[in-house]
């Protein structure tokens, strides 16, 4: 990239020193959320936040060793500083960028022990065939080390992103088609920039649009961070078998008597803030939104779902689909045109096959087959 003078060079040197910058200052603002605990609406997991931040501190280093090697450090020793440059990109970004993707998913905490070890093979070919033993071949050896490992990592991500979905669909209503896709983009931006430098095509072009893609992903990561509220990963006590978790909800018509001389339980709590005010009926409706209503926090509303033998998924659906049930009669008697996609919604379901697979789990037949025994 030195060969390039003049307006090329300037406009060059300027997106390389923003992209720098602002992954210094993003990095920045995560790490000061993260210690000092800055009270905010959102509250995102502290371990994405800590991971994101490393991955972004990684992207300014790797702008300032290129730089440092290629005018200061190695000027006249290609291979040892390529070898160098390239050993300390793949042993800082390739990680944190693994990581921070991993920990986008909250289904689980995934070990990340075995991305350090992937890392191995890296340091052997850059610094020990590269920098120190001067093997021209060991650009070539990294390419093919570098493909499997990168392929072998989206079919994991993949794999995981589809294993995350399924627990958004049985353990948070609606929220798959909010967390999914930013996954998707962001390792979709991540390997077009790899991609490019492994084909080292189009010039300036390329190193121009690389800039750019860089500054995308740390704003697109910041965004995603600081929007990505933090979910309650179920404990082995709610994962109980259908009969229990699908018991009817008991519903009182006067509670007042039973606050006479004690506070509200939890239950009169949910019936007063959640069911009568119809709060289920918000789209992608989360366990902590509900806690923060009724007054509580999310562990003590996990407990109580826990005691008695359901889930919030299943709480929540529960009451969904009832309403659905009302909204159907109605329908029905009143003669008001519907389709069951449009009551689905109407009832808080954001998508149609949640709420397909909830009804015939709550119903134990599918909606087509529960309207047709009406009929």
């Amino acid at each position: 990239m030195y060969e390039y003078l003049g307006l090329n060079d300037f406009i060059y040197t300027m997106l390389y020193g923003a992209a720098a910058m602002f992954a210094v200052v993003a990095a920045a603002y995560l790490l000061i959320q993260s210690f000092i605990n800055v009270p905010t609406p959102i509250h995102p997991p502290k371990r994405l936040r800590l991971w994101a931040a490393a991955f972004m501190i990684s992207a300014a280093l790797s702008h300032v060793w290129w730089l440092l090697l290629g005018l200061v450090c190695l000027v006249d020793d290609r291979i040892m500083r390529n070898a160098v440059a390239m050993g300390l990109d793949c042993l800082t970004l390739m990680p944190t960028m693994m990581a921070t993707l991993l920990c986008l998913l909250q289904d689980k905490r995934r070990p990340l022990w075995p991305i350090a070890v992937a890392m191995l093979p890296i340091a052997a070919i850059c610094f020990g065939m590269g920098a120190i033993a001067h093997n021209p071949f060991y650009e070539r050896a990294l390419q093919i080390y570098q493909l499997i490992l990168v392929t072998s990592f989206i079919a994991y991500m993949l794999w995981s992103v589809r294993q995350y979905g399924r627990w958004l669909r049985d353990n948070y209503a609606d929220l798959e088609h909010k967390q999914i896709w930013s996954s998707l983009i962001l390792l979709t931006a991540i390997l077009i920039i790899f991609g490019a430098y492994k084909i080292n095509f189009g010039g300036m072009t390329m190193e121009y649009a690389t800039q750019i893609n860089t500054i995308f992903i740390v704003a697109f990561l910041l965004w995603r961070v600081e929007t990505l509220q933090e979910l309650e990963q179920p404990t082995p006590e709610l994962d109980t078998p259908a009969e229990h978790v699908l018991q009817p909800i008991e519903q009182t018509d006067d509670d007042s008597d039973l606050l006479a001389n004690s506070e509200p339980s939890i239950e009169i709590q949910l019936k007063r803030h959640c069911e009568d005010t119809l709060l289920f009926l918000r789209h992608d409706l989360t366990l902590d939104q509900v806690s923060k209503a009724i007054g509580t926090n999310r562990t003590y509303l996990s407990q109580h779902f826990s005691q008695n033998g359901i889930t919030y998924n299943a709480y929540i659906n529960q009451l969904r689909i009832n309403h659905f049930i009302n909204l159907y009669h109605d329908a029905i008697t009143t003669g008001q045109p519907f389709t069951a996609k449009q009551l689905a919604y109407q009832s808080g379901f954001h998508n149609y096959n949640t709420f397909s697979n909830a009804f015939k789990l709550l119903m134990g037949q599918t909606v087509t087959n529960w309207i047709k025994s009406l009929q």
